[in-house]
């Protein structure tokens, strides 16, 4: 839950650009340098629920993406992180949409940046749903 005014609130839907107004620190299993104030970076979606927060980098195209970056899902893990007062589970999807004529296909990919290092991703999982029209 983040504070917005006088009460706390659950996050939600869309969240959009987002300017740092204060300094981020971007960890490697290297080291770390900051991201100064200023510097601008897209949420395409956030949902939170009691127990954890689910962030989403989502693509849509006619043909399945190949590739993304994943600077995409860890700005917005470690802004969230930052600005968290009590802290909680965050989950990291990229969500592929194709669309035909005929149908959707749903692609959802979760990884994990371990200890919230960039260089130290795996995938947790991976699924497709397929909607025929």
């Amino acid at each position: 839950m983040i504070g917005t005014g006088d009460h706390k609130r659950l996050l939600y839907g869309q969240f959009g650009k987002i300017k740092l107004t204060n300094p981020l620190q971007f960890k490697t299993s290297k080291g770390s340098k900051s991201i100064n104030s200023g510097f601008q970076f897209e949420i395409d979606l956030v949902l939170e629920n009691r127990d954890e927060i689910i962030l989403f980098e989502a693509k849509t195209g006619e043909r399945p993406f190949t590739n993304f970056s994943l600077l995409q899902l860890y700005y917005p893990l470690i802004y969230l992180r930052s600005i968290l007062e009590e802290p909680k589970p965050i989950r990291t999807v990229f969500l592929d949409i194709t669309t035909t004529q005929n149908s959707e296909t749903y692609r959802l990919l979760e990884v994990h940046f371990k200890d919230d290092l960039f260089d130290e991703v795996e995938v947790l999982s991976a699924c497709e749903y397929t909607k025929n029209c």
